[in-house]
């Protein structure tokens, strides 16, 4: 069967590649192009259903495998039972062994029965998601579906200026979008389906409050970057759901002269009495402090973004991000220029989901029908920036540089910044095989640590009795797609 799906795939691909080498003029190459995409999507799904097929008979006959241990297990168990009975010394003995031989058959069974019906499940949940990207992925269907069940325009509000670690909302849009210097904002229709997407960038746009609190003082943005903390600390006041996240590790860093210091681990920096400068209310340093790992009288909530104290004063150690600071401060810091050493605060272990694309709480019953079908598109967005960053990249230093605000980019540094994305496992499938999930264990710990913290402070914004299932979904997410890393 699998031979013959591999031939079907082989001989559509062929024939649809073929059309497009032999198109006469961009619309029919567009065309053809287009069924390629088709036949390899077409191909692809039938692979599935072939490997879905197999997999529930695999399963089925792990299952009559197991039925039989258990069978011979039970009768083994009766044997002994009777040789206990009659005393039979010899009997029992025999009866024995071949109860143990039948209870580690009976456990084989149970393994190989469990590790099929995972993968029929999951093969499974592919198929599902095959027929539904099939159910709604032509043309007028896509257009029809995004367009009545979305918000039209699509606003989505990051938490800064553009940037590489945005690259992947920005991909929807692409190239061809319209810049708004005056209020931040990039905007352009998503492919050909009539949607149209308006990304505001963050800061200076929106008086530099959270990504949250804008949420609810603006209802027309449907989607926002909350990290985690930042979600646990404002669940009692502004409540989000996070549906999608890029980052499987945070960017965010402590930084070092590595002529003054050679810290291998957070400890070391508390142990050191160096001073910290950070942005104040970083939730992460009140983490590292209340922990015992920084002390209270070494660090500085003074900063501002300005690499001077950091230049000018020895022994500083200063937050950045892995993706910006040190690639910036070795080349185009004047002042500086050499390397930096730093630690990413995930490895604290403060394990936020950095930037986590989000709704308002209420929103995803509200919008259920559009997240089905737009989260997926997201994820297929950051699959295709990673990919292949560099038409993005370039388009993200035009459009700071048409802000023409205090923030400066390169596209040497936005190059950088997706290569040390990828190098420093930020941003990977993770455990499993598809992209954009989050693990409820990992954010039901850091509510677990936050909670005292937050109760101590008096935070009002802060609900004690949230869980991690209040604020993270995956239940929007493709399975089927994937980074491959």
């Amino acid at each position: 069967m699998k031979t013959g799906i591999r031939l079907l795939i082989a001989t559509l691909v062929a024939l649809a590649l073929l059309s497009v080498a032999c198109a006469q003029d961009t619309d029919t190459a567009d065309r053809a192009l287009s069924s390629a995409e088709d036949a390899m999507q077409a191909a692809g799904d039938a692979q599935t259903t072939a490997d879905a097929a197999v997999a529930s008979a695999e399963a089925a006959a792990a299952a009559a495998d197991e039925a039989k241990a258990e069978a011979r297990a039970a009768k083994a168990q009766a044997e002994v039972a009777e040789a206990e009975a009659a005393g039979n010394t010899e009997q029992l003995e025999e009866a024995r062994a071949e109860l143990a031989m039948a209870q580690e058959e009976l456990e084989s069974a149970q393994e190989i029965t469990k590790a099929a019906q995972d993968r029929a499940e999951e093969l499974q949940k592919q198929l599902e998601a095959a027929v539904a990207r099939t159910d709604t992925a032509g043309g007028e269907m896509t257009m029809a579906n995004l367009t009545d069940v979305c918000p039209n325009p699509l606003i989505i509000q990051t938490d800064w200026f553009p940037e590489p670690e945005h690259g992947h909302t920005y991909q929807l849009i692409g190239v061809d979008g319209e810049i708004d210097a005056e209020n931040g904002i990039y905007k352009g229709e998503y492919k050909d389906t009539g949607l149209m997407i308006e990304i505001r960038a963050g800061g200076p746009y929106i008086g530099f409050s959270p990504p949250n609190a804008q949420f609810y003082a603006d209802d027309d943005i449907f989607l926002a970057y909350v990290d985690t903390a930042a979600a646990i600390r404002s669940y009692g006041t502004t409540p989000v759901v996070a549906v999608f996240t890029s980052f499987e590790a945070g960017p965010q860093i402590l930084m070092w002269d590595p002529e003054d210091y050679d810290f291998q681990s957070f400890e070391e920096i508390g142990e050191s009495g160096a001073t910290v400068l950070y942005f104040g209310g970083a939730t992460y340093m009140d983490y590292l402090v209340n922990k015992g790992v920084l002390n209270e009288d070494q660090i500085d909530g003074s900063y501002d973004g300005s690499p001077t104290r950091f230049i000018t004063e020895d022994g500083l150690v200063q937050q950045g991000f892995a993706t910006n600071e040190p690639y910036r401060y070795e080349n185009e810091i004047e002042g500086w220029q050499k390397p930096v050493d730093f630690l990413l605060i995930h490895d604290a272990p403060f394990e936020i989901y950095q930037s986590a694309i989000s709704a308002r709480a209420d929103d995803v019953e509200t919008y259920r029908e559009c997240l089905e079908l737009f989260v997926p598109i997201m994820q297929q967005a950051h699959v295709d920036y990673a990919n292949d960053p560099e038409p993005v990249n370039v388009r993200l230093d035009e459009i700071v540089k048409a802000l023409d605000s205090f923030w400066t980019s390169s596209i040497e540094g936005h190059a950088e910044a997706s290569r040390a994305m990828i190098e420093l496992e930020l941003v990977t499938d993770g455990d499993n095989d598809y992209v954009g999930d989050m693990d409820e264990a990992r954010i039901q710990n850091l509510i677990d640590e936050l909670k005292p913290i937050f109760e101590e402070q008096g935070v009002e914004s802060f609900d004690p009795t949230v869980t991690a299932n209040d604020i993270f979904t995956n239940e929007f997410l493709d399975t089927s797609i994937k980074l491959g890393f």
